[in-house]
Parts: C-alpha cells; sequence; structure tokens
C-alpha cells in the first residue's frame, strides 16, 4: 500500500526535517461485519478472498499431485496382476523339446 507523507494537525515541517508518516493502530476484528464500516467490510472481504484463492490453489496442487500417484500405482498393479496371471497359467510345454532325435 501507497503511505502519504502528511505532517501531523497540518503543522508545516521544519526545512530540511524528514517528515514522519501517519500510521494508523489496527484494531482488532468485532468478528460482527455490521460493527464495521462499509469500507472496511469490502477490505475485509477482498482480502479474505485472496487468502481463500492461495488455498484453494494449493488443494489444487496437492489433488494433482495425489491424481498423479494413483494412476503410477494403477500401472504397478496392472504389471503386478499380468505376471500373477502368467505365473497361474504358465504356457504349455512343447513336447518336441523334450523328444530326442536319433
Amino acid at each position: 500500500m501507497a503511505e502519504k507523507n502528511q505532517t501531523t494537525a497540518g503543522v508545516a515541517a521544519e526545512p530540511g526535517a524528514t517528515p514522519q508518516p501517519q500510521t494508523q493502530q489496527a484494531r482488532p476484528c468485532p468478528k460482527d461485519c455490521r460493527r464495521c464500516s462499509m469500507a472496511q467490510q469490502i477490505c475485509c472481504s477482498s482480502m479474505m478472498s485472496f487468502q481463500m484463492f492461495e488455498v484453494m490453489n494449493n488443494v489444487i496442487t496437492r489433488l494433482d499431485l495425489q491424481s498423479q500417484r494413483i494412476y503410477e500405482l494403477e500401472q504397478r498393479l496392472t504389471a503386478i496382476q499380468s505376471a500373477e496371471a502368467e505365473l497361474a497359467a504358465p504356457a504349455p510345454i512343447q513336447g518336441d523339446l523334450f523328444d530326442s532325435q536319433e
């Protein structure tokens, strides 16, 4: 936020002196928006919206990562199941391999 350098109570600053910016004390949130001005309500709602955007961005990132891991696990599971199927039903033995040719 841009801060304006103002003199206090309209008193002119001394030449060569650095002007002191006025700072406002942050008051605690009353947790009841009806107590605040419309400008404060708008400010709070925009801040909460930006915070929610950041949270949702993190959630989407985590979901993408989980989706990728699930896909990798599905691929591994498919490979394991096909290997088990090959062990359960091996290829038939070819008889001519054991026939002796004289």
